[in-house]
């Protein structure tokens, strides 16, 4: 007879229930005020977060708006003026007549202008298209100023605006519509101005009080454009950008919790584990009374984690999600037997491995199972394959008929788990080709009412007419022993006969039996 061993029983710590009667209302009161706070905190941290991106993303957005925008001014600028500019002072001559024709090329090559002319001493000396006349009071003035180049509003015609600039002992006028620049430059965010830099005098004021102004000065025009928003585009902008912060924010929020959900975080840890090969087999053994030693155990899987060996509880259910759990099941079996030919067990001890109903279902990993068994000779008819609960199994009993049956022609053996517990348990056991059934401890364990009901002796009269062999699992006293003895079942597995154990272990067990 084994060793019996008692079962090491962990709980948490609990609260002292006097207490927390005595205190309940000063303990419910922290409680609240401590889930207040911290819902508080939590709010106000989120609020000035989304303020704060709001305020970059307002502010990234109107300074870009605005650097497209004074380029879009400067390179419109330069596109009908300066470039003209150039072409004018570079066929300048004494001769009008010459002068004429090249301002008139000018304007038939240029739709964006409307007219060019040039004036000598306080009169238009050539004007494209019309006659010799006096300059307005307007242009003498900028004439008598002396400025080397100007760009403004004509005072007459809020349409038209004016560059000038100075050209030997006389000026050149060019007149474009102003809406050609406004139609070039808007959009409906910002907002520009365009200054004289040499004196600072706004000529060109679309709108004033702009925020958050760019500056750009454009030396060869003598100009400086600013381009900025007023105060209640921005104060919408920010309330958008403050919206779809806050949408952003939380959309990132949900994500990321979502991302490193403690599922999804065990799932991810559990699929790095396989690929680092942490997962290694347990063994606990399956004693037979009537031949007083152990015959069988089952193969357990346990999760080698940062220096701690960690139970099935912990991981078993996300394991059994993924493809992984195929390979890591398949090299349990090689392992085992391995270690199987190292330990002194009979030649007859057989090795039971867990399968689900998806493994079961995977033609391709079943005929590489089979392909081993009928590789390895110590294999063949020592290896159990249990099946293990799910409620995918009712579903699928033909296929899954169809593949026990081949197993079985190789010299597999055929266990059910848990017989009693599931919805399915009743109907799989009779319609599936079992060679072993296993009880469930809750049918002889005290914790559990049913224990005291006749399902114990109904389930060991149901297999011992379908010919089964019996395994009562999780016995962990005598007690339980003796209601096993009361039904004379065979084969026993639990703490009170062995503890699963590493290969080591396992290995020391078998001659120590």
């Amino acid at each position: 007879m084994p060793v019996k061993i008692e079962q090491a029983e962990f709980k948490d710590k609990e609260y002292n229930p006097k207490l927390m009667v005595n205190n309940y209302p000063i303990y419910v009161y922290k409680m609240l005020t401590a889930m207040l706070i911290k819902r508080c905190l939590r709010v106000f941290y989120n609020l000035i977060f989304v303020t704060l991106l709001a305020l970059v993303i307002t502010f990234s957005v109107i300074r870009t708006i605005e650097n497209i925008q004074i380029k879009n001014i400067s390179t419109l600028l330069d596109k009908i003026i300066y470039k003209q500019q150039l072409i004018i002072e570079g066929n300048h001559n004494l001769n009008n007549q010459h002068n004429m024709d090249v301002l008139k090329s000018i304007d038939v090559k240029t739709p964006e202008i409307m007219e060019i002319s040039y004036i000598d001493k306080s009169m238009y000396s050539y004007i494209a298209g019309n006659q010799k006349s006096k300059i307005p009071d307007y242009l003498q003035k900028i004439v008598n100023s002396n400025v080397p180049s100007k760009v403004f509003v004509d005072p007459t015609n809020k349409n038209i605006t004016n560059y000038i600039f100075k050209f030997g002992s006389g000026y050149y006028l060019m007149s474009f519509y102003s809406k050609l620049l406004i139609n070039y430059s808007h959009n409906y965010i910002t907002n520009f101005k365009i200054d004289d830099s040499s004196i600072c005098s706004h000529l060109i004021n679309y709108q004033d009080d702009l925020y958050l102004s760019v500056t750009k000065n454009i030396q060869h025009l003598n100009i400086t454009i600013m381009s900025g928003v007023k105060p209640v585009k921005l104060f919408w902008l920010f309330l958008f950008c403050l919206t779809l912060s806050f949408i952003l924010v939380n959309s990132i929020r949900i994500v990321l919790e979502s991302y490193f959900s403690q599922q999804k975080t065990m799932l991810r840890m559990i699929k790095k584990a396989a690929l680092n090969n942490e997962f290694i087999p347990y063994y606990q053994g399956i004693y037979s009374l009537h031949q007083d030693k152990f015959i069988a155990a089952e193969v357990l899987c346990r999760w080698h984690h940062k220096g701690e060996i960690l139970p099935p509880k912990a991981f078993i259910e996300q394991l059994e999600s993924i493809e992984e759990i195929k390979d890591i099941t398949f090299n349990f079996i090689k392992k085992s037997f391995s270690t199987l030919k190292l330990s002194n067990f009979d030649n007859d001890f057989m090795l039971s491995f867990n399968f689900t109903v998806k493994m079961f279902l995977d033609e391709e990993f079943i005929k590489k199972v089979v392909r081993f068994v009928d590789e390895t000779p110590n294999v063949k008819n020592h290896i159990i394959i249990e099946l293990t609960e799910s409620e995918n199994r009712f579903t699928h009993l033909n296929e899954i008929r169809e593949i026990m049956l081949m197993l079985k022609a190789h010299g597999v053996l055929l266990s059910i788990d848990d017989v009693g517990t599931g919805y399915s348990n009743l109907i799989t056991i009779q319609e599936l080709p079992f060679d072993i059934m296993k009880i469930d401890r809750c049918f002889i364990s005290n914790k559990f009412a049913v224990s005291n009901s006749n399902m114990l002796e109904t389930l060991a009269r149901l297999g011992n007419a379908m010919n089964l062999m019996i395994v009562v699992e999780g016995v962990e006293n005598t007690i339980e022993l003796d209601k096993i003895n009361n039904f004379n079942l065979d084969l026993c597995q639990g703490f009170y006969f062995s503890i699963p154990s590493n290969a080591k272990e396992f290995i020391k067990l078998s001659y120590s039996q």
